[in-house]
């Protein structure tokens, strides 16, 4: 128990004696009138003065954490903005780094941009030392909000180097968690990938069969990037019965003559369904061009 505390207690007990004291008297003279007032004006100003006190920086800590917290966020998102653009130099370096490679130049060009990068992602990884710092001073809920942006954004710069290598299945849920961590992140502290997103688009779609339990056809699918898949959605002429429960589909043509091409067309609606191409190669995006795809829907 501080002084300040003992002070408080004190005037407390003392005002309390001074009312039972003067409960408890038939008659108050004079002296006595002014003795117990003067007792009570100075235990009073005393517990007045402790809990104007305790107030008064009750406040002013409020204050400060505020404060604080306001400098803390401010900085914390100059930090992760920082990591971001360190991110993306890293991204220009490999791209140099891997057009080098296919060009057969130098080893000494590659091993200088492999140097630079590493040195990059040293300065990238102290920025985390530099949050921790915040999160030490701000207050809980903050302190859990930056801690939830900057492992957001240390796992997106994860798996974005690690989806430029993965297989078409690993490749999907990569994508879905980064999606996930991409939520939990303001759009511009969101770092970017050097996969192209969907470039497909229908552009014509040919109905060999319209039944309302039966539908055939063809579509093209223009893909107008190079790109690791791509999805576009097509709709019925008429709607089914009721929902399909047998679908057929193949990919009749590529732009570079491909077969082993990962296609395909589902619906769970009687009104339209969903057209995808995938790669199938390892590391290896789908041409840019026309996919040409045959589709047969039945109902049972």
């Amino acid at each position: 128990m501080n002084l300040k505390n003992i002070i408080a207690s004190g005037a407390v007990f003392i005002i309390i004696i001074c009312l039972v004291w003067t409960s408890q008297l038939t008659s108050i003279e004079t002296r006595e009138g002014l003795l117990i007032s003067i007792i009570l004006a100075i235990a009073s100003g005393a517990f007045s003065w402790i809990i104007s006190s305790h107030y008064s920086k009750a406040s002013l800590k409020a204050e400060n954490t505020k404060l604080i917290d306001r400098i803390g966020e401010q900085s914390s998102e100059k930090i992760l903005n920082q990591s971001k653009q360190l991110y993306s130099i890293e991204q220009y370096l490999d791209d140099k780094q891997e057009k080098l490679a296919s060009e057969e130049s130098s080893s000494f060009g590659m091993i200088y941009l492999e140097s630079t990068r590493n040195m990059i992602r040293i300065i990238r990884s102290a920025n985390n030392t530099f949050l921790s710092d915040w999160a030490g001073v701000v207050s809980e809920d903050i302190r859990k909000q930056l801690t939830e942006q900057s492992n957001a954004q240390s796992q997106l710069f994860e798996d974005i180097d690690l989806i430029t290598h993965s297989t078409p299945e690993k490749r999907e849920k990569l994508e879905e968690q980064i999606e996930q961590n991409s939520q939990k992140l303001p759009s511009h502290l969101i770092p970017k990938s050097n996969l192209k997103g969907n470039n497909a688009k229908i552009i014509s779609h040919e109905i060999t069969l319209d039944g309302t339990d039966k539908k055939t056809g063809k579509i093209n699918v223009l893909l107008s990037e190079e790109s690791y898949k791509g999805h576009s959605v097509a709709k019925f002429d008429t709607v089914f019965s009721k929902p399909p429960t047998k679908n057929n589909y193949k990919l009749v043509s590529s732009p570079t003559g491909q077969q082993n091409i990962n296609v395909f067309a589902k619906t769970g609606t009687v009104h339209d369904f969903h057209i995808g191409i995938k790669s199938h190669e390892f590391n290896v995006p789908l041409a840019p061009g026309i996919y040409e795809i045959e589709y047969e829907f039945e109902t049972e």
